[in-house]
C-alpha cells in the first residue's frame, strides 16, 4: 500500500501516463486517417485521367496519415527515451540517498557501541567491590581444608579498612572477614589504616596487602590465602613484611579501590 501511494505521487508517473496516452492517440488518428484514404482510394483498373482529383486527394490523405503515424511512433519512443532517463537518474539518487543512510546508520551504531563500552567501564569503575556467593564458595572449598587443620589460636586474620571514612573499603573488609569466618578462621574487623597518608591526609596506596612479621617464614594459612585472594583475581594484591605484625597472624589491609 505504501508502494502504490508513492507511485501515485510522483510527478513522473503522471507524466509518463500522458506521455504514452498521447503517442498513442497520435498513432491511433494517423492509422485512422490512413485506413480512411486506403478505403476512398480508387482501384487501380480506373482510368487516372477520370479520377485524377480523387487520386491525388487520397495520395495526400495518405501521405498525411502515415506522417501523422510516423510522428506518433517517433513522439513514443523520444516519451520512451526521456522517461528511462529520467527514471534511470531517480534510481540513481535513491542510491546514493541509500548509502548515505546506510552510512550514517552505520556511524550510528559505531557511536552506540562506543557510549555503551564507556558505559560499562563508568559502571565497573564507580562499582564496588565484593565477593559473589559463587566466588565465596570457590574461597571455602580452598581454605576450609586448611582452617580445619590448624590449631586453635594459630589461624587469626586480623582485616583492616582503610579509614572510617570509606564506606566501600569498609564494606569490602567486612565481606572478606564474613567469607574468611566460613572457611573456619578467627578473622576480626580491626581499626582504620595510616599506612600511606601524606601531608594532605589523602592515602597513597590502592588494593589489598596481605602482611606477615617475617615472609620467610609466614604463618601456615598465608599463602593459601594469598592464593585464594589470586583465584578472586584481586587488582593490586600485594604481599608485604612489616615487623610489627604479632607472630603468627595475618593481616588483611584493604585500601582504596584501584582506579583501573
Amino acid at each position: 500500500m505504501n508502494l502504490f501511494l508513492k507511485l501515485v505521487s510522483s510527478p513522473w508517473f503522471w507524466l509518463d501516463i500522458a506521455l504514452s496516452v498521447t503517442g498513442g492517440i497520435i498513432v491511433w488518428w494517423g492509422l485512422k486517417i490512413e485506413k480512411r484514404a486506403e478505403k476512398l482510394m480508387p482501384p487501380e483498373s480506373f482510368k487516372p485521367d477520370l479520377f485524377e482529383d480523387i487520386i491525388s486527394n487520397q495520395k495526400a490523405e495518405l501521405d498525411r496519415g502515415w506522417r501523422i503515424l510516423m510522428f506518433g511512433i517517433l513522439f513514443e519512443v523520444v516519451a520512451a527515451f526521456g522517461i528511462s532517463v529520467i527514471s534511470g537518474l531517480e534510481i540513481a539518487d535513491l542510491s546514493e540517498t541509500t548509502t548515505k543512510s546506510m552510512e550514517r546508520t552505520a556511524l550510528v551504531e559505531s557511536n552506540n557501541l562506543v557510549l555503551r563500552s564507556n558505559v560499562v567501564a563508568l559502571e565497573a569503575a564507580v562499582q564496588w567491590r565484593t565477593i559473589t556467593t559463587a566466588e565465596a564458595t570457590n574461597v571455602i572449598n580452598l581454605l576450609a581444608p586448611v582452617a580445619s587443620v590448624l590449631p586453635s589460636g594459630q589461624k587469626s586474620v586480623s582485616v583492616m579498612a582503610e579509614g572510617a571514612d570509606n564506606p566501600e573499603t569498609r564494606r569490602y573488609a567486612n565481606r572478606i572477614v564474613e567469607v574468611l569466618r566460613g572457611c573456619g578462621f578467627d578473622a576480626h574487623p580491626a581499626g582504620g589504616l595510616r599506612i600511606g597518608t601524606t601531608q594532605s591526609g589523602i592515602i597513597g596506596a590502592e588494593g589489598v596487602w596481605i602482611e606477615v612479621r617475617n615472609r620467610t617464614n609466614p604463618p601456615p594459612h598465608a599463602l593459601p590465602i594469598l592464593r585464594a585472594f589470586q583465584s578472586l583475581k584481586t587488582k593490586s594484591l600485594v604481599a608485604k613484611q612489616d615487623t610489627g605484625t604479632a607472630e603468627g597472624l595475618v593481616v588483611i589491609r584493604v585500601l582504596a579501590k584501584p582506579e583501573n
